[in-house]
């Protein structure tokens, strides 16, 4: 018995301890570095101190691991460059967060995907791929133009060890957008006052040269040529004059001589000094500033900016036009605008009129005299003030009410278009084109606008850009079979979409928008019938009334409306057919159904109209 317990005794005096360890080893290898405490003073307890150790060492180089993962991820998240890094096969291992910005990516994951069905650019799927197959490192330039013109360039690095599954390129994209412009006005600045200079100065010596060649003997035309040799000289001191004044205060050395200025005066001031040319092409000009209207600034340079501006409207609107000055305080800010009824500027000339010598329209403009350097000087002024100055050509009805046009494809998944038609959509009815593409996923030409404006609003983030958005379209739409009187299967529909605000006053403005689209295409004498939809707390009850109401109408009603009785009643308030509106003349309105909340929204609606 003595035999079998020292036994036993000895057994647990060794196995408990190496469970022990082999439980804390296996706790180690998931992560959890705890230490193991064997109180013999044997092998056992060396082992196990051995094992804390390496528990101790494992621990410091996975904290350091750690920390170096945490400092790489900082680095990737707050480098401006985006970065791609790509095994042989082409499957994308890393890509930092500026990436998708810059090639416009969908949001899903693309790590573990072909660099080929993430990245939709042809320059840059080509570099990729001669980067992969020759192993050699590359500097490249791409250009995009969607959605914005950008160009980047492309560094393109081989791993010198490779592999397998392993990294084999890395591509580092700069934006290089802003240094190419920089490069393009060098070279146009060059160039323009190359030929504003050389113009002048080419006349001055022909002239110069008839004089000599006995010209200056015929006193009539000695003083025309000198009279011509004296307006040249004039321009190319108006040149130098402010070209200089333009250095000076792009050198940083100007400082504005800062006071309180009536703003109105100053204008006032500036309309007078251009007054002989405004009688001369008999304008109008219609000055819209608050007398008492101060703001802090340069006087004198303030005056030069309209001096500037009013001459500009001058040379480029016919006789008879207007010009328009507005001023409005804001925030301790002032909106000024200057408006003329010229002959307007294209959208792509409006990003480069504040340049030096640019001109729209060279020719003509050198005909209208001028330096070239008149907006550039405004621009400096403004900006050395902390202002900002910018240039607007006619604009849309949207873009007045702050639309911005958004441009969605012909076609969508067709889930986006289903998830719309369920029960919460019960005013209209989209009978849809669809088809199946080569990998078996169903398409659908789209029936309406709200649904992709939507997902393009989510996919493409636009909620970080202004808590407010407003998106306007136009474009075809296609319905399937049924379609509406005047409506064929494929038609073009307007439409507009707000998002981060519910406001009844936001849906006064966009009616007010519609009748004053419908004012400029010319469509006149429109009457307002204003109503409303409820919502899903109180139109519910009224589908149910109209549902009673319509059963009695059944037999009248034509074959579309008696299918949508049940289902979709709200239609048949609005069919062509003569029985069905006569059916309907004395049907319920929604209007004595509204919550609330509904009610205030719609008399809000109606205050804001009529106000």
């Amino acid at each position: 018995m003595l035999s079998i317990f020292l036994s036993y005794f000895i057994s647990r005096r060794i196995t408990i301890p190496i469970r022990d360890m082999i439980s804390a080893a296996n706790d180690i290898a998931k992560g959890d570095f705890k230490r193991i405490r064997v109180d013999t003073k044997d092998e056992l307890h060396e082992l196990s101190e051995i094992l804390n150790l390496m528990s101790d060492e494992l621990k410091k180089k996975m904290d350091e691991m750690a920390e170096g993962r945490t400092r790489i991820d900082t680095i990737l998240l707050t480098m401006s460059e985006g970065l791609l890094a790509i095994d042989c096969s082409g499957k994308i291992l890393l890509a930092n967060p500026v990436l998708p910005m810059m090639f416009e990516l969908k949001r899903e994951p693309v790590i573990g995907r072909s660099y080929l069905d993430i990245i939709r650019h042809n320059q840059l799927n080509n570099i990729i791929r001669d980067v992969l197959e020759s192993r050699q490192s590359v500097v490249r330039e791409i250009e995009q133009f969607f959605p914005e013109e950008r160009y980047l360039a492309v560094y393109a690095s081989v791993a010198k060890e490779i592999k397998e599954g392993g990294v084999c390129a890395v591509f580092i994209f700069h934006d290089i957008t802003r240094i190419k412009r920089l490069e393009r006005i060098r070279k146009d600045f060059v160039a323009n006052v190359s030929h504003e200079l050389k113009t002048p100065l080419t006349s001055i010596k022909g002239y110069t040269e008839a004089l000599i060649d006995g010209a200056i003997d015929d006193s009539k035309k000695a003083k025309e040529f000198l009279n011509i040799i004296s307006n040249h000289t004039d321009r190319l001191n108006n040149i130098i004059t402010d070209l200089l004044q333009l250095s000076y205060i792009e050198s940083g050395q100007y400082k504005p001589k800062a006071a309180k200025v009536n703003l109105k005066a100053v204008v006032d001031k500036a309309a007078g000094l251009l007054k002989a040319n405004i009688e001369k092409k008999h304008f109008i000009l219609n000055i819209q500033i608050l007398e008492d209207l101060t703001v802090i600034a340069d006087e004198d340079k303030l005056n030069l900016v309209f001096v500037n501006l009013i001459d500009n409207a001058i040379k480029y609107t016919s006789e008879k036009g207007t010009i328009t000055i507005k001023a409005e305080g804001k925030n301790k800010d002032v909106l000024v605008s200057v408006a003329d009824t010229g002959m307007g500027i294209p959208k792509y000339d409006l990003m480069r009129i504040f340049e030096r010598f640019y001109r729209v329209d060279k020719e003509r403009s050198r005909d209208l005299g001028g330096t070239g350097l008149g907006l550039s000087i405004v621009k400096h002024i403004i900006e050395s003030h902390g202002g900002r100055v910018w240039a607007e050509s006619e604009r849309s009805v949207f873009e007045i009410y702050g639309f911005s046009e958004i441009r969605a494809p012909v076609f969508e998944y067709t889930e986006l278009f289903s998830r719309s038609i369920g029960e919460t959509t019960d005013i209209v009815e989209k009978e849809m084109y669809t088809f199946e593409d080569t990998t078996g996923k169903k398409i659908t030409l789209r029936p309406e606008g709200t649904a992709p404006v939507v997902r393009a609003y989510i996919e493409h983030q636009l909620y970080n850009k202004a808590h407010i958005t407003k998106l306007y379209y136009f474009g075809p739409m296609f319905r399937h079979e049924r379609p509406q009187a005047g409506r064929y299967r494929q038609f073009y529909q307007i439409g507009a979409e707000v998002f981060g605000i519910d406001s009844p006053i936001l849906d006064a403005e966009i009616l007010s928008m519609l009748n004053n689209l419908m004012e400029a295409i010319d469509v006149k004498g429109l009457d307002l019938q204003l109503n409303s939809l409820g919502c899903k707390e109180c139109r519910p009850k009224y589908k149910e009334a109209l549902k009673q109401f319509l059963k009695d109408k059944h037999p009248v009603l034509c074959e579309n409306c008696q299918r949508r009785m049940a289902r979709n009643p709200l239609r048949v308030l609005d069919c062509k057919s003569k029985t069905c509106k006569d059916a309907v003349a004395d049907a319920p309105v929604i209007l004595d159904y509204l919550c609330d909340g509904c009610k205030k929204h719609f008399d809000k609606v109606n205050d804001t109209l009529n106000t």
